[in-house]
């Protein structure tokens, strides 16, 4: 098994063109993740999911956030996206971009 930042996670390849974004704002929606994930190629899915690690909590002023998994229609494209928005702004929050290992079930099941 790799631990992420190993060169298994920069093998080429489809299957290898999805990415993680962590500590998106929590009011983030899909059209906002794929609009700035396009500036990197073809999105050819998104999904954004409140982080069950950082939710809005009772006893807390602080907002949540959210995560997003993006699949690129290009390897290449992932990688230029990882590239340029790990550890930049968005909003109050500082992402952190990485490629993502296989998703909760939950993020391949379809849609109403």
């Amino acid at each position: 098994d790799s631990a992420p930042g190993d060169a298994a996670d920069l093998r080429k390849g489809h299957e290898n063109c999805r990415i993680l974004l962590r500590g998106l704002p929590a009011d983030s929606t899909e059209d906002d993740v794929r609009s700035v994930c396009e500036e990197f190629g073809v999105v050819s899915s998104c999904k954004v999911l409140v982080d069950p690690e950082h939710e809005t909590s009772a006893e807390s002023d602080a907002p949540g956030s959210a995560l997003g998994y993006v699949t690129f229609s290009l390897w290449g494209e992932a990688a230029d996206a990882v590239e340029k928005l790990d550890a930049t702004s968005r909003g109050s929050s500082v992402l952190s971009v990485t490629f993502a290992k296989t998703p909760p079930e939950f993020v391949n099941a379809p849609t109403d």
